[in-house]
């Protein structure tokens, strides 16, 4: 097998390649990169039920959606990523079992005593530290997953907190687990160190390491006409209720696919506002559209900050 280990410093750029090369390769090829911080959400979710938007906005963490199935899971510097690029057989069938074995056998030779359970996670002890996900198209399959060696814990554990809103749809949900970072376990030294000694390990199993370059001109297009859109990153996953009150108003929205508002019931302090609706109705739940249009709005900073979080 291939082995490649290329880092892009965006996230949108880091996916775009994923979806770049699975579209182009020819060979088995497994793929090792690192993401900077960012929330990373299932291609069949609904973006704003996995994720504590405000603590995202307030830190600067991007949320992005990808072409894979599964949870939501968050990204950074001290968290090390792992892609296969696999040809199927006639029957379509990814081999779970055969890919992680290859990671796994890889960490025990790095001195972590882990283990693969049922659902095809990687755990030490009683902690998970990878969990994976799975696109397949026309024969191929790309199947990707996380391991856990220095990840901010505390912020990791803030930007994927439940919110306050209720949602009801049929979008998959993410399982949450209890988590361990392996430099806990055996430090090795930073995560850039670490993948460097997974990569060796992965050498020595017979993978030919391969530089690869994508075509920059092909990739700044897929970023910006995907990974960087909201219509994708938040709007794809399917229909769904809002509902929440916060600071006074409650609020009642149903979604279709999309991210269009099509019926918004609102009141402020038992008070209905119609005008408010008639105008949400003209618009998509999409954090950027909906802090725009508040922002526009002749309210007081306060007021305008309550919609906001109420609506979100």
């Amino acid at each position: 097998m291939d082995l490649i280990a290329n880092s892009y410093p965006s996230p949108a750029e880091n996916l775009a390649f994923e979806e770049f090369y699975f579209d182009r390769f020819e060979r088995d090829t497994l793929r090792l990169w690192i993401n900077p911080p960012s929330v990373i959400i299932g291609k069949h979710q609904c973006a704003l039920a996995e994720i504590n938007y405000p603590f995202c906005e307030a830190e600067h963490i991007p949320i992005l959606r990808r072409i894979s199935g599964g949870g939501t899971v968050y990204h950074d510097h001290g968290n090390i990523n792992f892609s296969f690029f696999r040809i199927l057989d006639q029957d379509h069938k990814i081999d779970y079992g055969t890919n992680l074995e290859i990671i796994a056998s890889a960490l025990r030779h790095m001195g972590y005593e882990i283990t693969i359970n049922e659902r095809f996670d990687i755990y030490y002890e009683e902690f998970k530290i990878s969990g994976n996900a799975q696109h397949i198209k026309r024969r191929k399959a790309l199947h990707h997953g996380t391991i856990l060696y220095d990840s901010d814990e505390v912020t990791l554990r803030k930007s994927i907190a439940k919110p306050e809103a209720t949602f009801e749809s049929k979008a998959v949900q993410s399982v949450r687990s209890k988590i361990k970072n392996l430099r806990s376990v055996k430090d090795v030294g930073k995560a850039e160190d670490f993948m460097t000694h997974l990569q060796n390990e992965l050498i020595k199993q017979g993978h030919q390491f391969k530089s690869v370059e994508a075509e920059k001109l092909t990739l700044s297009s897929l970023v910006i006409e995907k990974y960087a859109n909201p219509d994708w990153n938040y709007g794809y996953g399917p229909k769904y209720r809002f509902e929440k009150s916060s600071n006074g108003w409650d609020v009642s929205l149903s979604v279709a696919r999309g991210g269009d508002i099509e019926r918004a019931e609102i009141t402020f302090k038992g008070e209905r506002q119609s005008e408010l609706e008639l105008n949400l109705r003209r618009l998509k739940h999409h954090p950027p559209v909906l802090t725009s249009y508040i922002s526009s709005l002749n309210l007081l900073t306060e007021a305008k900050q309550n919609l906001i979080e109420s609506l979100i």
